[in-house]
C-alpha cells in the first residue's frame, strides 16, 4: 500500500474545482450588434481616390422557400395554472423589417402530448390574447399569427388558464414540436441602378460592390451581374460581409442584377458600389455613426460598450495611424503609433449615442472594412 502521491493530489483538486464551479451559474454569452460595416479602401496619400454609391440599406431575396423557420422548440414544455402552481413559456423571436414588408403569413402550430382540459390554453403574443381553446391529446394545433401586430422583436407566451373549481389540481397542458414560420412574397431578383460620371469614368481603373452583412435565413447560391452582361460574383455567400471586385464593363448608366439560382434567402444590409479614380486620396477619413437608445442604454448602465474593428491589409514602411473616437464633448485616442498589418480592435465607452470615428494616417495604407460594433462589457 502507498501514499497518495503529487500527480493524485492535483486530480482530486482537479475534479473539486469542477464540482464547485457547477454550483455557481455561468454568464451567457450574449451576442454583438452591429452599428455599422463600410469598405475603407485606400488611406493616406496615394495615387487613387474613391467614392460611394449607396445602393439600399437593406433588401430581402428568396427563392423556392415556401417556409421559413423563426422559432423551433421541438422538446416538450409544460405549463399549469392552480392556487399554487402557476408555469408559462415565453418565447422571442425576431423579423427583420425589410422581411416584414414582404410577409404573407406567419403560423404558429404545435402537438399536445398530454392535458387534463381543467381550463383553456392561452396563447399571447406581444402582451395580446391571440387564441384560447381547449385542445386534445394528440391535436396539432395550427394558429395564424396577426402580421398587424408583428414586430422586429416579438415576444410568444403561453400560459394555462385556471382550473376553476377544481382546487385539488391544476390545468395541466404538456406540447411539443413547436414551431413560427413566415411565407414571404420576396423576389428572387432585385435590380439596381447607379450611374458614373463622365470625369470619373476618364479616371476610372476599378470598382468594388460591397455588402455590410449577409444574414443567410437559408443559405443559397447567388449569381450578381454587371449591366446584364458581366458575371462578377456566383457562389453561397458567407455570413458577414462580402467584397466583390471587378474593373471593367462599367459606363455612364449600369445595373447590378442580384439572383437566387438556387433555393435560399438571404437579408442583405448596406448595399453599395465603390468607384476607384486615378487622383489624390485624402488623408484623413471620418465614419459617422448612430447607436440606437435602446443599445446607448445598456451601454450606459455598464453592460455594454463600443468596439471599433478595422482590418488593413498593407502600408508602406513608416506609415503611422490614429484613430479618435468622438462622442458628446471628448474626443478618445483609441491608437496612435506604427500601422500595423492585421485587424484592429479597438474598445471605448461612447457619451452620446451620436459621434464619429476619425482616422489619421501618415503615409500610405490600404484598408479593408471598418466595422462599429455595440459588444458585451
Amino acid at each position: 500500500m502507498r501514499g497518495i502521491g503529487t500527480p493524485e493530489i492535483v486530480v482530486v483538486i482537479g475534479l473539486l474545482l469542477v464540482l464547485i464551479a457547477g454550483f455557481f451559474p455561468t454568464g451567457i454569452m450574449r451576442g454583438e450588434d452591429l452599428v455599422f460595416s463600410k469598405y475603407i479602401g485606400p488611406l493616406g496619400g496615394g495615387i487613387s481616390d474613391y467614392k460611394h454609391i449607396e445602393l439600399a440599406d437593406a433588401v430581402s431575396l428568396a427563392k423556392g422557400i415556401e417556409e421559413a423557420s423563426l422559432l423551433s422548440q421541438p422538446r416538450p414544455m409544460e405549463v399549469a395554472k392552480g392556487i399554487i402552481t402557476t408555469e408559462e413559456h415565453i418565447m422571442e423571436f425576431s423579423i427583420p423589417a425589410s422581411a416584414r414588408e414582404h410577409l404573407s403569413a406567419v403560423n404558429l402550430r404545435f402537438s399536445i402530448k398530454s392535458t387534463n382540459q381543467y381550463g383553456a390554453l392561452l396563447v399571447y403574443l406581444n402582451n395580446e390574447n391571440i387564441w384560447s381553446g381547449f385542445p386534445e391529446i394528440g391535436e396539432e394545433v395550427r394558429i395564424q399569427l396577426p402580421t398587424a401586430s408583428l414586430l422586429a422583436r416579438n415576444s410568444l407566451r403561453i400560459l394555462a388558464g385556471s382550473s376553476g373549481w377544481r382546487v385539488w389540481a391544476p390545468t395541466t397542458y404538456i406540447i411539443e414540436g413547436l414551431q413560427i414560420t413566415e411565407k414571404t412574397d420576396i423576389d428572387e431578383t432585385r435590380v439596381f441602378s447607379f450611374k458614373v460620371s463622365q470625369t470619373d469614368l476618364e479616371k476610372f481603373y476599378m470598382a468594388r460592390f460591397f455588402i455590410g452583412n449577409t444574414k443567410p435565413i437559408e443559405p443559397g447560391e447567388l449569381v450578381i451581374v454587371l449591366n446584364n452582361e458581366l458575371v462578377i460574383y456566383k457562389g453561397t455567400p458567407p455570413s458577414g460581409g462580402l467584397l466583390v471586385p471587378f474593373s471593367t464593363g462599367v459606363r455612364e448608366n449600369n445595373t447590378l442584377k442580384l439572383e437566387m439560382i438556387a433555393d435560399g434567402s438571404y437579408e442583405l444590409i448596406n448595399l453599395e458600389v465603390i468607384i476607384f479614380r486615378q487622383t489624390n486620396a485624402t488623408s484623413e477619413k471620418t465614419l459617422d455613426f448612430l447607436i440606437t437608445d435602446a443599445l446607448f442604454e445598456q451601454i450606459s448602465a455598464g453592460d455594454k460598450k463600443a468596439r471599433f474593428e478595422l482590418e488593413i491589409e498593407a502600408c508602406d514602411d513608416g506609415s503611422t495611424l490614429q484613430v479618435i473616437a468622438v462622442s458628446g464633448d471628448r474626443e478618445d485616442i483609441l491608437i496612435e503609433g506604427p500601422a500595423m498589418i492585421g485587424k484592429l480592435s479597438l474598445s471605448f465607452v461612447p457619451l452620446a449615442p451620436q459621434g464619429k470615428i476619425i482616422l489619421l494616417p501618415t503615409g500610405q495604407c490600404d484598408a479593408r472594412t471598418a466595422a462599429l460594433k455595440v459588444v458585451p462589457s
